[in-house]
């Protein structure tokens, strides 16, 4: 049982990650013409918080 939830939150977190890293990478296309230091936004953690599905 443990394990069936540890693999759900393992995809859910995978899932998260790519939302969010094609969310910023649309911001980034969108608003910052520049570069900007994208790796220094702590935005994965976060991510899993806004998409806790």
């Amino acid at each position: 049982m443990f394990s069936l939830q540890a693999q759900y939150f393992y995809l859910a977190s995978k899932v998260s990650i790519l939302l969010g890293f094609f969310f910023f990478l649309k911001l980034k296309i969108g608003f910052f013409g520049k570069g900007f230091p994208f790796n220094k936004v702590p935005f994965c953690s976060s991510s899993a918080k806004m998409f806790p599905s």
